[in-house]
């Protein structure tokens, strides 16, 4: 019966293609280590996986051109079971949007006048737009709430054709 070698010995035994290069240690305690370079991302990099100990640590993966973080690291923003929201590819608190796990939800904002519907034309909906300090539920056909036709700090829940 012939013994198995590990995977590390494995590895040293074949022959590594000649674009590919090793950091100096392949594993540490038994766990697979991701490379820990500062090699710049260009395109002899394009698809390199990296460790980046800056930002609380996470792992990137380079395009071709930048470094993309794609998971871990960071500091979580906001208070302990709140949603965050995507801040150029990383978690980032908001004070004008909060859903808490308990239910609670906080939309903040300035009024300006100046509506800024986030959907427009026919459809079922639910939003509160801050600049106009106007709440809108339901459903409606046409351009019922769309910017030009929402009053400043209104209301309407409706079921449209009928009742709007």
């Amino acid at each position: 019966m012939k013994k198995l070698l590990p995977l590390v010995a494995l590895l040293a035994l074949s022959p590594a293609p000649a674009h590919s290069q090793m950091d100096s240690d392949f594993s540490i305690g038994g766990a697979v280590r991701v490379g820990w370079s500062t090699t710049t991302c260009n395109a002899a990099a394009t698809g390199a996986i990296r460790y980046n100990s800056g930002s609380g640590g996470s792992i990137n993966f380079c395009n071709g051109s930048t470094w993309t973080n794609i998971g871990g690291g960071g500091t979580p923003a906001g208070a302990t079971r709140e949603i965050q929201f995507n801040s150029g590819g990383a978690f980032g608190a908001s004070s004008t949007f909060k859903l808490t796990a308990d239910g609670d939800l906080l939309l903040t904002g300035m009024h300006t006048g100046t509506a800024s519907v986030p959907a427009s034309g026919a459809g079922t909906r639910i939003f509160f737009d801050t600049q106009k300090s106007a709440f809108r539920a339901g459903n409606v056909t046409g351009t019922k709430w769309d910017n030009a036709n929402i009053g400043d700090y209104s209301v309407a829940m409706c079921y449209s054709p009928w009742l709007c």
